[in-house]
């Protein structure tokens, strides 16, 4: 196979998010395939400590999640070019962005559009304790049981209901009756997802925690898909965090 990679280079950049640790960017160029004549530039997050064998615990976890370990015993710079070479939808676009770096907690995500059958838009969440380099799940966050669940679960059936009141104006729908068809047409999905819910997905930022929902749809009826991003202030929730944030 041809390498659509022309070159790549491991660029200075340095974001500098607390004393201890740093956030390095290793960006590549990819020839676009949308538009094969141009080069894109990939950027993907290198976290960077004193503790060699945690930046390494670290980086190797976040590339074998993003890849879905298909890369495991190769260097993390050359598996994510592989990836991004090698993956069905071939990716376009990838950035990352880091939303919290306090009391030895980092919490980032990368984006991804994929290019195959059409395009797809994913983020994956990561959050690590930097002096351990462990992951955290949200259950060593925050209690997921009694309250805060019960919270959550009305919260999140709420904003699904808002989701899909809002599908006609979303699709541009005037017609009522046209209207009511579409709409009985996209309720078992919304409550098959609404159903199927389960904490998983979440991200810290500076002053709240967000609870991540997603719903994936048919490509024919993706443009209803409904985002469901629930966010609590710690303040709120202090009594039901397991750690101090």
């Amino acid at each position: 196979m041809k390498n659509k990679y022309l070159i790549f280079i491991l660029l200075s950049w340095k974001i500098i998010i607390a004393q201890d640790i740093k956030i390095d960017t290793f960006s590549f160029e990819s020839i676009n395939s949308l538009y094969p004549d141009s080069v894109v530039f990939l950027h993907y997050p290198l976290i960077k400590t004193s503790n060699q064998k945690i930046n390494d615990a670290i980086n190797e976890d976040v590339k074998n999640r993003l890849t879905y370990n298909q890369y495991i015993d190769v260097p993390v710079d050359s598996a994510v070019k592989m990836w991004a070479d090698e993956d069905i939808g071939r990716v376009v676009e990838m950035n990352f962005k880091v939303t919290y770096s306090k009391n030895d907690l980092i919490s980032f995500h990368i984006t991804t559009m994929f290019y195959g059958a059409y395009m797809t838009l994913n983020t994956d969440y990561f959050t690590y304790n930097y002096k351990t380099g462990k992951p955290l799940e949200i259950d060593q966050i925050v209690d997921t049981n009694g309250y805060f669940k019960d919270m959550v679960v009305q919260d999140k059936d709420k904003q699904y209901e808002r989701e899909f009141q809002e599908i006609p104006k979303t699709l541009e729908y005037d017609d009522k009756e046209l209207v009511e068809e579409t709409l009985e047409m996209f309720r078992p999905y919304y409550d098959e997802c609404r159903k199927s819910f389960h904490f998983e997905k979440f991200a810290l930022y500076d002053n709240y925690l967000a609870i991540i929902e997603e719903c994936y749809l048919p490509h024919v009826i993706a443009a209803g898909t409904p985002e469901v991003l629930l966010h609590y202030k710690y303040d709120s929730i202090k009594k039901h965090l397991k750690i101090h944030l």
